[in-house]
């Protein structure tokens, strides 16, 4: 879970800085650095989940978390975009204040990082 929180943070600065970089090249250095901290946590998250499920339920909960993804991302890209018609920060604050929380959550929930349980190892 330190990887995935380590990656969640890192971003972190790169999300803040987007709406301020006024230079092209600049501005595709921060947004690739965002992006492949911002997706690194995936596949380490990924891995976490299905570890702690038993195996004939996994199937059923990877759909719901990538159903949860794409139904956050719909409305992130709706709400963000009705923001954005007003100011190109705001979206940008709420989005680094909404992912700080997410990256915090993580760490404060999963710090003591156990190995799953035996019978999930079993199944």
């Amino acid at each position: 879970m330190k990887a995935t929180v380590f990656a969640e943070a890192a971003s972190l600065p790169f999300l803040a800085a987007i709406p301020f970089v006024t230079n092209l090249p600049l501005a595709a250095v921060v947004f690739w650095f965002r992006s492949a901290f911002m997706n690194m946590s995936w596949p380490t998250w990924s891995q976490y989940t299905m570890e702690h499920v038993p195996g004939r339920e996994r199937p059923i909960v990877a759909g719901t978390v990538s159903f949860g993804y794409s139904v956050s991302f719909l409305i992130g890209c709706a709400v963000g975009g009705r923001l954005m018609e007003h100011s190109y920060t705001l979206p940008y604050a709420i989005a680094t204040g909404l992912y700080a929380a997410g990256a915090l959550a993580t760490w404060l929930m999963l710090r003591r990082h156990q190995k799953p349980p035996a019978w999930v190892e079993a199944t």
